[in-house]
């Protein structure tokens, strides 16, 4: 039988749809990673490791940041979307 290993959910209020997800498919977060939140710097690091990421984005939406992100490419060529804490993803 196949397993689930992990997943990613996006949410908007975080309270509200771990109690969705808890009560509709018993689910529970089982890890947690804390982040510093210096996104231009780590942006510079992957340069300086030369990652190759993609250029930063200012995701704006009526003048006010929805999210800043980068694109990075794996190995095998998946894009990877970096995104900062804050905004819409705060």
């Amino acid at each position: 039988m196949a397993k689930p290993v992990h997943s990613m959910i996006r949410v908007l209020d975080e309270t509200r749809s771990l109690d969705f997800y808890a009560r509709a498919f018993g689910l529970s977060v089982a890890d947690r990673l804390v982040f510093g939140d210096d996104f231009d710097a780590e942006h510079a690091r992957f340069e300086r490791e030369k990652l190759s990421p993609g250029p930063l984005r200012d995701f704006k939406h009526d003048g006010a940041t929805l999210a800043r992100f980068f694109f990075v490419s794996d190995p095998d060529g998946y894009k990877i979307e970096v995104i900062e804490k804050g905004g819409r993803f705060g």
